[in-house]
């Protein structure tokens, strides 16, 4: 262009320093004329832009990472509350076009905010300028998404942004209002359960229990958690033997995984005192991996008696019917001797016999 007359400005281009790197430059020229008006030479001025397109190439990846990032995040105007800015993200989770979502207002996607509370968030922001807080966005189809939002205030050249930044934790909440409630359910069952109950974990520590285990045993929940629950309650054998955690078939059932069902051994409450119970212990796993175990035991006292008076009365029973039936047959014997004798004597018999 210079060559035909014509400067040029801001021109871009690059050139190569002496020592092999390369420049980014904004070319201008201007055309010298002789007193004749012919063109005599041309002037070139370089501007070296390299900073600058430095600076814009950041800006531009800064730009393609926000539109890409899997995180919805949307830009605000502080001063009026509409969206002046939503990645790619944001459009797809809520279902609105970029130029939809563009000029709507903050409390139209989120149900959480009107304007007294955008109010309210902005004079927070200006006091802490960051603010973690969770939402309720409503998409273009009318669906409510649970989001947790990070939402700080910047300068955006020569003007203030709220940026938020959204993670969708829809399923996240369900999944943990499931297990809340499965929770609550299992806490239930336990807590209604007539026997006693408790959970150890791989080295033998409790890790639940419930209250009809810790009423027959005498703790409080806080004296047996994360406690070794073998040197607690079942130390010795019922002779007073001390009973070593290797042979204990609840330590068998959380390292081997046996499944033990035992009637004959006793365990000790917090006061030294034991009771006879029936116990079961069964191994807790996951993914065929032994976690720990769980076990159920009843306070067998009352049956164990009961048996024992059980065994007494019938012991007694067959006392008193060996010596009825050994009268009996007395009583039979005497009666036929004489019912003999009397025919002896022809006379009639007395005694009618019946077998």
């Amino acid at each position: 262009d210079a060559r035909r007359g014509s400067a040029v400005s801001d021109l871009e281009s690059m050139l190569q320093a002496k020592n092999g790197r390369l420049i980014n430059v904004s070319v201008s020229t201007s055309l010298a004329m002789n007193n004749e008006g012919n063109h005599v030479e041309v002037r070139a001025a370089f501007v070296d832009i390299t900073d600058r397109k430095q600076t814009e190439d950041r800006l531009r990846f800064t730009q393609n990472t926000v539109d890409k990032a899997a995180l919805n995040i949307f830009w605000t105007d502080p001063e009026t509350g509409m969206i002046t800015y939503g990645n790619e993200a944001a459009c797809k989770s809520l279902g609105y076009t970029r130029e939809e979502l563009l000029g709507m207002y903050v409390s139209q996607v989120d149900t959480s905010f009107d304007e007294e509370k955008f109010a309210d968030l902005l004079q927070a922001l200006q006091a802490h300028s960051h603010i973690e807080t969770e939402g309720v966005y409503r998409t273009k189809d009318g669906h409510l998404l649970d989001v947790q939002l990070s939402i700080v205030l910047t300068q955006l050249e020569n003007r203030q942004v709220i940026s938020a930044f959204a993670k969708d934790v829809t399923e996240q909440k369900r999944t943990e209002e499931a297990l809340a409630k499965s929770e609550e359910q299992s806490r239930l069952i336990l807590d209604s359960a007539g026997e006693g109950l408790f959970g150890v974990d791989r080295q033998g520590r409790v890790t639940f229990t419930n209250p009809a285990a810790l009423a027959m045993l005498g703790f409080e929940e806080d004296e047996l958690m994360d406690r070794k629950v073998h040197a607690l309650i079942h130390h010795h054998r019922a002779d007073g033997a001390e009973y070593p955690v290797e042979k204990c078939p609840m330590y068998a059932s959380c390292h081997t995984g046996e499944i033990n069902h035992i009637d004959d051994e006793v365990l000790w409450r917090k006061d030294g005192s034991s009771f006879p119970v029936e116990y079961s212990s069964l191994p807790i796993t996951r993914d065929g991996e032994i976690m720990g175990a769980v076990v159920t035991f009843r306070d067998i006292t009352d049956r164990l008696k009961g048996e024992q008076d059980l065994k007494q009365k019938i012991e007694e029973l067959e006392k008193f019917n060996a010596l009825v039936v050994g009268r009996e047959e007395k009583m039979i014997g005497l009666k036929e001797e004489i019912n003999g004798l009397l025919v002896e004597l022809s006379q009639d018999e007395k005694y009618e016999i019946v077998q």
